[in-house]
């Protein structure tokens, strides 16, 4: 059993779950650290990038850095709803369609919208419903796969099966869930933390700043970008969970 406390540095670690599907979180906005962590997907043989995140793309910076690299964008909103069988049909053909090497797959953290992804890949490939939900859970122990039930209804679909299949699936998934339970708030919290540590080290305050971000004063145009930087580092992740002790940051 993973350790709980321990849930934050899956963020983008890379995660095998067979020979051709891999699974992670997603690059930093730092260039540099994107770039290492891109030659590090490169190698690990990936040879093709699926990015389910509708809030950014990759595209520009993957094409510039790692040429050789197909990437496929296939943007979903991670709020919980319903997905179509069409977006769950587009993952399935860009997989299928992809060159030789490794599959990355994934979204911003790596648990919902990139693992469902690769739940309805591993189904193509031959998977049954719930030996495909274990190998990506054992490969990758923060995967919650919000969005299984619709990735397992086109796989559903795709094969024109009975109704009562269908159904099967369902309850096969909920007592998996129960079986696998992972606390998903947790993880994002944890996750949420390590994010926020990186931004902050990122952005550390100048001396002018007080801990909310307000004027003391302006020494030059680099103070001013710092201090929109730390507004919206705050305005992301609220002031309860940054404690500021002088020009040094606390994440509660």
């Amino acid at each position: 059993m993973t350790d709980s406390t321990n849930y934050g540095k899956w963020w983008r670690e890379l995660c095998d779950a067979n020979d051709r599907i891999t699974l992670s979180g997603d690059l930093p906005h730092d260039p540099a650290e994107a770039a290492a962590l891109l030659q590090k997907w490169a190698n690990h043989g990936i040879t093709t990038i699926i990015d389910c995140r509708l809030e950014w793309s990759d595209e520009d910076f993957v094409r510039e850095h790692q040429p050789h690299i197909d990437y496929h964008h296939m943007p979903i909103d991670d709020a919980g709803q319903a997905v179509p069988t069409a977006y769950f049909d587009g993952i399935v053909k860009a997989a299928r369609n992809a060159k030789p090497g490794r599959i990355m797959v994934h979204c911003h953290m790596g648990i919902n919208r990139g693992p469902s992804a690769a739940l309805a890949i591993l189904m193509d490939q031959g998977y049954p419903l719930t030996e495909a939900l274990t190998a990506i859970r054992q490969a990758r122990p923060i995967a919650a796969m919000a969005y299984a039930n619709d990735a397992w209804r086109a796989e559903w679909k795709r094969q024109g099966m009975r109704s009562r299949k269908f159904t099967k699936g369902v309850e096969a998934i909920k007592a998996w869930r129960i079986a696998n339970h992972l606390r998903m708030e947790t993880v994002i919290h944890q996750i949420r933390k390590v994010e926020l540590a990186d931004r902050v080290a990122a952005y550390q305050p100048q001396p002018a700043y007080t801990p909310k971000g307000v004027w003391e004063r302006i020494k030059a145009p680099a103070d001013q970008q710092a201090a929109r930087n730390l507004d919206e580092i705050e305005a992301d992740f609220g002031f309860d969970q940054i404690e500021w002790m002088g020009d040094e940051a606390q994440i509660t």
